[in-house]
């Protein structure tokens, strides 16, 4: 069974940038075209960082998730968003489980 299956290898990191690219990319699009104002309230008062960084997170994301889609620059938007992502629940999301 094994062997049948052997021939999907070269699909799974295709399938896994994929679904994580457009569960990214869902996300992203939602925060830059319809909720940077709560993006930018959250990022100020509850990280307490300058303003700016609140765009600089969002259209990183944004992008992250588009080089995931097309597959340029994997690592580089992997870890962008692996940082991105894991600063968002250590400092936002922890509190509500």
């Amino acid at each position: 069974m094994l062997k049948r299956l052997d021939r999907f290898r070269g699909m799974v990191p295709l399938l896994l940038r994929g679904a994580v690219g457009l569960v990214i990319l869902a996300h992203a699009q939602h925060t830059v075209f319809s909720g940077m104002a709560r993006q930018v309230d959250l990022v100020t008062r509850t990280l307490h960082l300058p303003w700016p960084g609140a765009y600089v997170a969002a259209y990183a994301e944004l992008a992250g998730a588009v080089l995931l889609l097309l597959g340029l620059f994997t690592r580089w938007a992997g870890l962008t968003l692996a940082v991105l992502l894991g600063v968002a629940i250590a400092r936002v999301h922890w509190a509500y489980g």
